[in-house]
């Protein structure tokens, strides 16, 4: 009697865990999926922290790092934490104890566990409001689970006869699992952990070192004026930095970096400091996109204005003096224009000279996580790109308001801005002028990503502002999207904005999707035209992806698009600018600290 009591135990307690594992893992694996596609380019920037975290320990094995590793993960965890500390002590007969694993001990285990797995697994900036949602679910799915494996209900429908049958039905359920997680997989919830040999591709960097065997480039999936692909570029690393690098500048025949953190560098063979505020910028581990943004000179070379974030987390643009050495003046700084940010994201916070207009012109991201739900309109979480009361999703100048735009507000209580000169953007980095055109590029949500290009001359004749349609449209997608909260006022009448704006959005020159065939690309980082006569990319405007590190030429007076292939290299591109120093030549910058010089085929 004693040990047939002591079989069914031995086989009763792996039930439950296996049991408890599988509820845990089918809701994790719905929440992580759910939060990854909801802002891809977040979830792809997690799921490389997790791989570079494997690679650069040298981990032997190949395999995906998706959203049911994350939920395994996470799971196992869990189902540790949940059998000792509430099934193994859990009674029916107890009401106190039933309240208190219900309403606190299960949400503070389940808290406590998702939050550390993901800031382990470095995986930042999910949606609060779906971990809110989820903590509440849990709740209840962790309480049905508990229930179910307690002593008092598990032995009654729990048959040691069908032991074998049970972990076989088990079994199939978490393959099936596996399946449809893997079958829905692609290049933005799926990245490879790759061994030594594969790692060996990408290069140990050193200053100096030259770079020019890049194979060919990947298939376009975008706007029909892709030309060709160029081979032949070939990369010089210029300088590592100590920390990631944001910008790039050239002003006149000097070269410009700017760390996160805080430092501009001048580009020399001392690349000495020119100007350090890391004392002001806030640039937040968990707020990947925040830091150090841009910076631009007055021609009068009198006073510069920079970009940042704050230790508040405000987007700020700053002056600062010049003195006649040419060196900054801290005593005297001014801030020209400061904006909350309540998330964690989009700022943009680019900042150029602009001869059109003789002002500064500065771009603001809408400074949102998310701008809809795929299955549900949300305009509620993002309608301030197309309030012309708001800063928020808008390319501004910075002195002078010139503009008029049409009053699309909340209420007419208060004026439009007067300072827009492009509105309906989600992130546009970065913005770039030559001669009368602006290249306004704006990076997508989850499918495409975007390359405007306007006429000043449009605005010079009307004042009014170009609208680029975000949340509305992204790209070329219409998002179907509802505008209930905020209304077009003609002659004081509100209506509703949304024929106003399908008739007035201004359509890309270039966009590309998301989901290549053969790579994803995401984040388009915006660059400049070479403006040399004598080159035969005279009037190309030069780009790149973010995620993909690739490079693109764009001859946008003959509207022809060329792919220019280029190696893997240690992070991600984070701005490019013409070389002005050297014909057909170019600067980019990564997440990883390096300058990067590209000599075009």
């Amino acid at each position: 009697m004693n040990l047939l009591f002591l079989d069914i135990q031995i086989k009763i307690r792996p039930m439950k865990l296996i049991i408890i594992f599988l509820i845990n893992l089918l809701f994790n694996n719905y929440l992580i999926n759910t939060l990854i596609n909801r802002n891809e380019e977040i979830g792809y920037i997690g799921l490389s922290s997790i791989r570079d975290d494997f690679q650069n320990v040298g981990f032997p094995v190949e395999f995906q790092i998706n959203s049911l590793f994350i939920s395994f993960f996470v799971s196992i965890l869990l189902t540790s934490l949940i059998y000792i500390f509430v099934v193994r002590n859990f009674k029916l007969d107890d009401i106190l104890q039933i309240s208190y694993v219900a309403f606190l001990k299960i949400p503070l285990i389940y808290i406590g566990t998702l939050t550390f797995s993901l800031y382990l697994l470095r995986v930042y900036n999910l949606s609060r409001g779906v971990l809110i949602v989820s903590i509440l679910i849990y709740s209840i799915i962790g309480f049905i689970g508990v229930l179910i494996t307690s002593d008092d209900i598990f032995p009654r429908f729990f048959n040691p006869s069908y032991y074998r049958f049970y972990v076989f039905a088990l079994t199939i359920i978490f393959g099936v699992v596996a399946f449809f997680n893997v079958r829905s997989s692609d290049e933005t919830s799926s990245i490879s952990v790759e061994n030594s040999e594969v790692l060996a591709d990408i290069p140990e960097l050193s200053e100096g070192q030259t770079l020019d065997d890049f194979g060919t480039c990947f298939p376009w999936s975008g706007s029909d004026n892709y030309d060709q692909c160029i081979e032949g570029a070939s990369i010089t690393v210029v300088k590592n930095f100590p920390d990631r690098l944001t910008n790039v500048i050239s002003f006149e025949s000097e070269i410009y970096v700017l760390q996160n953190d805080g430092i501009v560098y001048v580009v020399n063979d001392e690349s000495r400091v020119f100007l350090d505020i890391t004392d002001k910028v806030g640039a937040f581990e968990e707020f990947f996109e925040s830091g150090f943004f841009s910076l631009a000179f007055h021609p009068s070379k009198e006073y510069l204005v920079v970009g940042y974030s704050d230790k508040e987390n405000h987007l700020v643009f700053e002056e600062y003096q010049l003195t006649q050495a040419g060196e900054v003046d801290y005593e005297n700084s001014k801030i020209l224009l400061s904006i909350p940010n309540s998330q964690c994201c989009h700022y943009s916070g680019n900042v150029i000279w602009s001869d059109f207009f003789q002002d500064f012109i500065v771009s603001v991201g809408d400074m949102e996580t998310n701008g809809y739900s795929e299955k549900v309109n949300v305009p509620l979480l993002n309608s301030e790109p197309i309030d012309t009361t708001s800063p928020r999703g808008k390319v501004l100048l910075l002195n002078k308001n010139i503009s008029k735009p049409k009053m699309l507000s909340v209420s007419n209580l208060y004026n439009p801005r007067e300072d827009i000169i492009g509105y309906g953007l989600r992130n546009p980095w970065k913005t770039y002028e030559y001669k009368n055109y602006l290249f306004i590029p704006d990076i997508g949500f989850s499918t495409q990503e975007e390359l405007n290009i306007v006429d000043l001359n449009e605005f010079e004749q009307t004042k009014e502002p170009f609208l680029f349609g975000w949340p509305h449209y992204e790209g070329m997608i219409d998002n179907n999207v509802i505008f209930n909260e905020i209304f077009l006022y003609e002659e004081n009448i509100p209506k509703n904005p949304n024929q106003f704006i399908e008739e007035n959005t201004i359509f890309p020159n270039v966009y590309y999707e998301h989901s290549a065939p053969a790579n994803f690309r995401a984040a388009l980082i915006g660059g400049g035209v070479i403006s040399d006569t004598e080159s035969e990319y005279f009037e190309n405007y030069f780009f790149a992806d973010y995620i993909s590190t690739e490079l693109f030429s764009y001859d946008f007076q003959n509207d022809k698009l060329s792919i220019i292939p280029l190696p893997p290299v240690d992070g991600y591109i984070t701005s490019i600018v013409t070389n002005p120093n050297e014909k057909n030549s170019l600067f980019f910058t990564t997440g990883s600290g390096y300058l990067f010089k590209v000599i075009l085929p």
